[in-house]
């Protein structure tokens, strides 16, 4: 867990060590700009709890984002193991977060924003792939593009155990399902530091009115 100096910003890092593979993230080619949009956990509490919820914040540095990965060698069920993973962390936020309500003494305000961060030794590759390109007969894409990058954000509707607000109860379910989403921040372990030095820490509240 690091934190900045004023304590508004928190990364829950996890770390997995891996030997000679790829972890492979799927971009569409239509939407492959790069993104500083992250959906960590917010928790604001003044007299009483205002935020406590996954919110969409602003950060640097910018990275592709993407819902699916590909870990190649792996059975169908060890597909799974980045959403385990991810699915872990973020209970570990909302558990974390959960504590510093439960421990904080009655009338202190708390600002917090959580960021799921998972450091790998695995190298990281984007596949940019056009969705009509992908073969209907056996799921093959032709001449597939790879791009190394030192980090991504991995984007997924995980377990939580908080409740969405009831201002969605009238949204479609693609609307709801979004809402429910958290992002995990996937970094190559040698360029974790690099990824610190880069990271926004103050801009990323200040600018973005989540906490007005």
């Amino acid at each position: 867990m690091l934190e900045t100096n004023a304590g508004v910003e928190t990364l829950i890092v996890e770390c997995k060590r891996v030997q000679d593979t790829s972890w492979i993230f799927l971009v569409e080619n239509l939407s492959s700009n790069k993104t500083s949009q992250v959906k960590s956990f917010v928790l604001r509490k003044k007299i009483e709890i205002d935020k406590f919820q996954w919110s969409d914040v602003y950060v640097n540095p910018t990275s592709f984002e993407s819902g699916f990965c590909i870990i190649p060698g792996n059975s169908g069920t060890s597909n799974s193991l980045l959403e385990r993973v991810a699915a872990e962390i973020a209970l570990s936020t909302e558990a974390l977060a959960d504590e510093a309500i439960q421990l904080s003494p009655d009338g202190k305000n708390i600002d917090k924003i959580y960021y799921n961060v998972l450091v790998t030794t695995a190298k990281i590759q984007v596949c940019i792939v056009n969705p009509n390109e992908i073969s209907i007969s056996d799921g093959t894409i032709e001449n597939p593009v790879f791009n190394e990058v030192p980090y991504i954000r991995f984007r997924k509707q995980l377990l939580s155990t908080v409740k969405i607000t009831n201002k969605y109860e009238n949204y479609q379910n693609e609307e709801i399902a979004r809402a429910k989403e958290s992002t995990l921040i996937v970094i190559n372990s040698e360029h974790f530091l690099e990824f610190l030095s880069k990271f926004d820490w103050e801009k990323s509240h200040k600018n973005n009115q989540i906490f007005s």
